[in-house]
């Protein structure tokens, strides 16, 4: 029993801040302002209020992000960018900060 538990504590930190690798596209809407509206479904990913907001503030730090958010239901994702930003841009810049709050 103490095994487990100490295997637990090892890799629950692991568990929780684990990177974002599996995504869909919801919907996406391109304007003729050049931006892009799209919805996202990610792999899990922590629904600590700090984290989020944490995370949303270094992805919201590219001027060519105009709003982001990522959902408390811990699947959902949201943001609205100039056109050329992609899916995978956004995921990369997900994990990018995911990795600065473990940092910290």
């Amino acid at each position: 029993m103490k095994n487990i538990l100490t295997l637990l504590l090892v890799f629950f930190p692991f568990f929780l801040f684990s990177q974002v690798q599996l995504v869909n596209l919801d919907a996406s809407k391109t304007y003729p302002n050049d931006t892009r509206i799209t919805y996202l479904e990610l792999s899990d990913y922590p629904v600590d209020a700090v984290f989020l907001q944490f995370v949303e503030k270094e992805v919201l730090s590219n001027s060519d992000i105009l709003r982001f958010k990522l959902y408390e239901n811990g699947k959902t994702c949201f943001f609205e960018s100039h056109k050329d930003i992609t899916e995978v841009m956004i995921v990369d810049a997900i994990n990018d900060a995911i990795e600065k709050f473990r940092e910290e």
